[in-house]
């Protein structure tokens, strides 16, 4: 987001510009991410992807599954997180089986919209706003789910750059339903770890 907002005007860019030649090193979160910088740097540039604490899983090993349908959201609540797609995309969802359930975890300014949505929609009590959560509160969300979604859009001036929630989705040994966005399909390996889907 650094870069991409950075592009927008010539002091940003020549900022931008200033403190890469200034880097011995530059690391990103993803080939993609990596793709957004001037190819000059390329030879400065290493990849890091992202990890998680592996002793936040659960300490028998075991994942649980409710075979209820429970679809799982983690982030930020912001247009670019497409949140208010996985809301349409649920109610489709709940024709086939009724008794599915959507948790999204998390807070940002859509969330009132979010919450006005999915009331709009008649969903009720299928849909919960848990807030944001950390710790074992939050990843004893993972281990309840049956599967995790996220399905962000590429903005203009905003992207998915990798994606930890699917980390940690995997952890609990959940799949996870993804869009090709931004750095995602380096975190989702396609039929593998989950599914990707277009935006």
């Amino acid at each position: 987001k650094d870069i991409l907002q950075a592009r927008k005007s010539p002091l940003g860019r020549t900022l931008l510009i200033c403190s890469q030649l200034l880097t011995d090193c530059i690391v990103t979160n993803s080939r993609f991410t990596s793709s957004l910088l001037p190819s000059y740097f390329e030879r400065r540039t290493t990849l890091l992807y992202p990890s998680i604490d592996p002793s936040l899983q659960r300490s028998d090993g075991e994942a649980t599954s409710t075979k209820g349908g429970r679809i799982l959201f983690v982030g930020r609540l912001v247009k670019r997180k497409g949140v208010a797609d996985l809301i349409g995309a649920f109610q489709l969802v709940l024709a086939d089986l009724p008794t599915a359930k959507l948790e999204i975890v998390g807070d940002g300014p859509e969330r009132t919209n979010l919450e006005r949505l999915a009331n709009g929609l008649g969903l009720g009590t299928s849909v919960r706003f848990a807030g944001s959560l950390r710790g074992e509160a939050l990843f004893a969300r993972y281990r309840d789910c049956d599967v995790f979604v996220m399905t962000p859009r590429t903005l203009k001036d905003d992207v998915e750059g990798f994606g930890t929630v699917f980390l940690e989705a995997g952890l609990a040994g959940k799949p996870s339903v993804a869009t090709r966005s931004g750095g995602i399909p380096e975190a989702v390996i396609d039929h593998e770890t989950g599914l990707l889907v277009e935006e």
